[in-house]
């Protein structure tokens, strides 16, 4: 086998995370060619990914003193610039690898990548179609693509680029992940759900996948089966505070409280500055009618978001409830503020000054709530 056909294998290998394979090809081939400062290149890159980055680093190091144009290891050195946060060194070096080879194809992808993460969607996305012209059976390149797409909000272009990449390597767990969601952004939950289905196939221990149907499910009412794909995250990730939360959202769709205020705990104590936490445990304890405890948590997620508009409108009803007009009216009042278009919070408002017996004020924000409502059908 040549250095370019092993070089084409090894970069299958990169993509599909078989790192040890990876480097056990490339100790048989180095027996007999140890000094491919190409293959010795991508030797450094699959010990930087295995852990041992010193080792990695000290190798390109090595090479590139040997050649400074060896176009291999200036490519995976941008890699290694831009894992580390340093993305303007990572553009340089694929930059100096598109002028040793303007045929790189992995290259503008790696750059599309970095301008991605810098939130220039528009410059990522060129440097995507340079790749897939120059391959057009770049799966990887499809998929950063879509994402790029995706973050643009250009859900259909999205789609047609994640089911290239899925065409191209039907193993794409990521891709299925991804596509899935956007099904699911598109109101189109069965095929997101059998999106996931696929993610999880071809990677059983996706956790991301199960929460992602799990989402799907709630979405549908399905809050059994919600609940186990949550579960199921969270055996394969305990830490997952997000498959935590969801779960503490089935919970209280399905009207079990009490497991929903131990899954919003639990997510807390994995993430104490998590507002939504604490919002979502307020509403459970609203529900139970301990409205001293629902205020509690109410005023610590809005003292974590100075901003939060959902957690003033739902503090606003606790006080509503618990028998203070005033301060319920001073709660919507700062989420109108907040958000002038939040019907919600016109209307409840609307409630209290109609039980204070303040019809005119009551009428105009039950007007505006209705304009509103109007407005965003």
């Amino acid at each position: 086998m040549n250095s370019h056909d092993l070089i084409y294998q090894l970069q299958k290998l990169y993509f599909a995370d078989q790192y040890t394979e990876a480097l056990e090809r490339i100790g048989t081939y180095l027996q007999s060619t140890p000094d491919d400062l190409a293959v010795l290149s991508w030797k450094a890159l699959f010990l930087f990914r295995m852990g041992d980055q010193p080792a990695g680093q000290r190798l390109i190091r090595r090479i590139l003193s040997r050649d400074p144009d060896q176009k291999e290891a200036v490519r995976i050195r941008g890699i290694f610039s831009h894992d580390r946060g340093d993305l303007q060194t990572a553009i340089q070096y694929y930059n100096q690898t598109i002028r040793l080879d303007p045929q790189d194809a992995l290259a503008y992808s790696n750059r599309g990548s970095v301008f991605s993460s810098q939130g220039n969607l528009d410059a990522a996305i060129q440097e995507f179609d340079q790749a897939v012209r120059l391959d057009p059976k770049f799966a990887w390149a499809f998929y950063n693509r879509a994402n790029a797409f995706l973050k643009k909000g250009n859900l259909d272009s999205a789609v047609q680029d994640y089911t290239e990449a899925i065409r191209l390597n039907p193993d794409f767990c990521q891709a299925y992940n991804y596509r899935g969601q956007v099904h699911a952004k598109q109101g189109n939950l069965d095929a997101a759900i059998e999106d996931y289905n696929e993610a999880i196939r071809c990677d059983p221990n996706a956790a991301a996948a199960y929460n992602d149907r799990g989402l799907a499910r709630h979405q549908q009412s399905d809050f059994e089966a919600a609940i186990r794909d949550y579960s199921f995250a969270i055996r394969l990730d305990p830490k997952s505070g997000l498959a935590i939360y969801n779960r503490g959202l089935a919970y209280s769709a399905s009207g079990d409280l009490d497991a929903a205020i131990q899954d919003f705990s639990r997510a807390i104590r994995l993430n104490p500055g998590f507002a939504w936490g604490y919002n979502s445990r307020g509403n459970a304890y609203s529900e139970k009618d301990d409205l001293t405890a629902a205020i509690r948590d109410y005023d610590e997620a809005i003292r974590l978001e100075p901003k939060f508009v959902f957690a003033y409108n739902n503090r606003g009803n606790a006080y509503f409830r618990k028998g203070d007009p005033d301060a319920a009216i001073r709660d919507y009042s700062e989420a109108i503020r907040l958000d002038p278009n939040y019907g919600l919070a016109y209307y409840n408002r609307g409630l209290v000054h109609r039980k204070n017996g303040n019809t005119d004020a009551a009428t105009r924000d039950f007007q505006e709530a209705n304009r509103l409502a109007e407005q965003n059908k």
